[in-house]
Order: C-alpha cells, then sequence, then structure tokens
C-alpha cells in the first residue's frame, strides 16, 4: 500500500511539474503584449486630445458678477404696480437725531398714523 501511495506521488511529481522559465517566457510575452497595447491606446488618447477645438473659451463661472452686468440678473422683490390696501403693514424707521421704528397697520380709511 504504501508503495503505491509512494508511486503516485512521484508520478505526479515527475510529470506534474512545470519548468519555471515556460512560466516566465509567458508572462513576459503577456506583459510586452499588454505595454504595447497600452502604448497605442494612449496615442490614440492623445490624438483623440489633440483635435479638441480650442476656439471657444470655456467662461469662468461667476465672471458676469465682475463685468458690470450684474444689475441685469437682480430679481425684484416688490411689485413696481401694487398699490396699498386696508390691512397692509408697513416697517416704517426713522433714525437720526429721534430714533422709530414701528410696524403700522392701513385702517379702513387706508390711513396710517405716526
Amino acid at each position: 500500500m504504501k508503495k503505491i501511495v509512494l508511486f503516485l506521488f512521484s508520478f505526479v511529481f515527475a510529470f506534474g511539474s512545470v519548468d519555471v522559465s515556460q512560466i516566465t517566457a509567458v508572462e513576459n510575452e503577456n506583459a510586452n503584449f499588454i505595454s504595447d497595447k497600452n502604448i497605442s491606446t494612449s496615442d490614440s488618447k492623445f490624438q483623440q486630445e489633440k483635435t479638441v477645438k480650442t476656439d471657444d473659451p470655456i467662461p469662468v463661472f461667476g465672471a458676469h458678477l465682475f463685468n458690470g452686468n450684474f444689475k441685469n440678473y437682480t430679481q425684484r422683490v416688490y411689485n413696481p404696480d401694487y398699490k396699498i390696501a386696508v390691512g397692509d403693514q408697513i416697517s416704517l424707521k426713522i433714525w437720526g437725531a429721534v430714533e422709530f421704528e414701528r410696524v403700522l397697520i392701513v385702517d379702513s380709511q387706508g390711513n396710517i398714523f405716526i
């Protein structure tokens, strides 16, 4: 029994062994193939990048704020055609020699009293 097991192990080691030089040669071939493929891929990417149009520069974000045209972009927070009606609240602030701050409500006749 021991002879059979020993024979099987020796058979596996004798015929199942792989030459290390063969493995190294295959790895070198794969490495050369991959590096050649990477070089050709990077060359094609470089050629694609060269053909990109550079005529129209990309505008800097927020540049319109510094060329004096920012007044065109402001939003109106009030309606210039609005007429004050009964029940509206008016915030009044006065400062100088005297300071006054109050929220006044328009009465039924359209008056406010300070």
